[in-house]
């Protein structure tokens, strides 16, 4: 097993992830153009409802397409929990994710949140 692989994921479980992932987020991201268009106008939950996926998607989306800076896996993952708990207050989603309100407020203001025309998902699963 790989010593650099500290998580909870095996390693080829792990690089089989982030190539899907990464193949995902291509093919999403295809045209950055238009879909910054959409996410300066929207925010977030514009791009989801203009590629018809979930939001959770969509931050993948963003990351791959370097609209939302990509900073570590670890931030993907709380990016993607942070947008799964909908409308929480910052502070409750701050309690929920172990990180402070004012990052929370900071997370919400890149992924456009707050210009987004519904803050609530685009689909139901």
């Amino acid at each position: 097993m790989a010593r650099d692989n500290t998580g909870t994921v095996c390693s080829p479980c792990l690089r089989t992830h982030i190539e899907m992932t990464a193949h995902q987020g291509a093919l999403l991201a295809r045209d950055r153009a238009q879909i910054q268009t959409v996410f300066d106008a929207a925010g977030l939950y514009g791009v989801a409802l203009h590629l018809d996926c979930s939001p959770e998607d969509a931050v993948d989306v963003l990351l791959s397409s370097q609209l939302v800076p990509f900073v570590s896996p670890h931030r993907r993952l709380v990016l993607r929990r942070l947008v799964a708990l909908g409308d929480r207050s910052h502070i409750a989603a701050g309690e929920a994710l172990n990180i402070s309100r004012w990052t929370i407020a900071a997370y919400r203001r890149q992924l456009g949140i707050d210009r987004s025309p519904a803050r609530t998902s685009p689909r139901t699963s």
